[in-house]
C-alpha cells in the first residue's frame, strides 16, 4: 500500500478528517489531499511527524516500497534546492533595493534651494546676512555660496544648499558672512541680494 494511502486509511481509523490532520502537523488540509491521491509525498521530517500523529510505526507507514522512500528523498532534496534558491534570490533582490535607496539618497542629500517659496526673509546686517528659510521637514539648509553679481556693485549672488536631515533638527536659518566680497563691494552698499540656483534668479530682496 503506498504511503498516501497508508495515512488515509489510519487517519479514518481515528475519525480524523484532513482539516484536523493538517492542523496537527501544521499544514493545509489541500496537502494532506495531494497525500493521499499520490500527487506528492510529505517530506522526510513531517514522514516522521505524521508517525507519531498517526500512531504508526514508520515501516507500517513507509512499507517496503523503497521507490516511493527514494521519491521522498529527491522530492525532498529539490524542496531543499528551491528553497536555497528563493533565499539567496532574496537577499540579492534586497541588496539591489538597498543599493537603489542609496544612490537615491546619494542624489538627493544635496540639493541647491530652488524654491522661493522655500525662501522666508533675509535680514542684513554690518558683516553678515541672516537668512530664514521654510524647507520640508527632512531638509536643512546647511551650505551657501556667494559671490559679485554682473549686473552691478550694488548687488550680491547667495545660492543656499539643503541637505536630508535624518536627525529632524530642521535647521532653518543661516548666517551667510560678507567678508568674501570685494572690498569696493562692503555690506554697507549693498542694495539688493539676488538668490539664485543653476537657472538663474528665483528670488530677489532689497536690503
Amino acid at each position: 500500500m503506498e504511503i498516501g494511502a497508508q495515512i488515509k486509511t489510519r487517519r479514518q481509523d481515528l475519525n480524523m478528517t484532513q482539516e484536523m490532520l493538517a492542523k496537527e502537523l501544521h499544514v493545509g488540509r489541500t496537502t494532506v489531499s495531494n497525500w493521499e491521491i499520490g500527487r506528492n509525498y510529505p517530506d522526510l521530517q513531517l514522514i516522521v511527524s505524521i508517525s507519531n500523529v498517526l500512531n504508526i510505526s514508520l515501516d507500517t507507514l513507509l512499507g517496503k516500497e523503497s521507490e516511493i522512500v527514494k521519491e521522498i528523498t529527491r522530492d525532498t532534496n529539490i524542496r531543499k534546492s528551491q528553497s536555497r534558491k528563493i533565499k539567496i534570490l532574496s537577499a540579492l533582490l534586497i541588496l539591489v533595493i538597498l543599493a537603489g535607496l542609496f544612490g537615491i539618497y546619494k542624489v538627493l542629500e544635496y540639493q541647491d534651494i530652488s524654491s522661493p517659496e522655500q525662501i522666508v526673509s533675509l535680514q542684513a546686517y554690518e558683516d553678515r546676512l541672516e537668512i530664514t528659510t521654510d524647507l520640508p521637514f527632512y531638509r536643512s539648509v546647511v551650505g551657501y555660496t556667494i559671490g559679485n553679481s554682473p549686473d552691478g556693485n550694488d548687488t550680491i549672488e547667495l545660492s543656499l544648499s539643503s541637505q536630508i536631515d535624518l536627525s529632524l533638527d530642521h535647521q532653518q536659518k543661516i548666517v551667510v558672512e560678507t567678508d568674501s566680497l570685494e572690498e569696493d563691494m562692503g555690506i554697507r552698499n549693498l542694495k539688493t541680494v539676488d538668490i539664485v540656483d543653476r537657472n538663474g534668479i528665483i528670488k530677489t530682496f532689497d536690503i
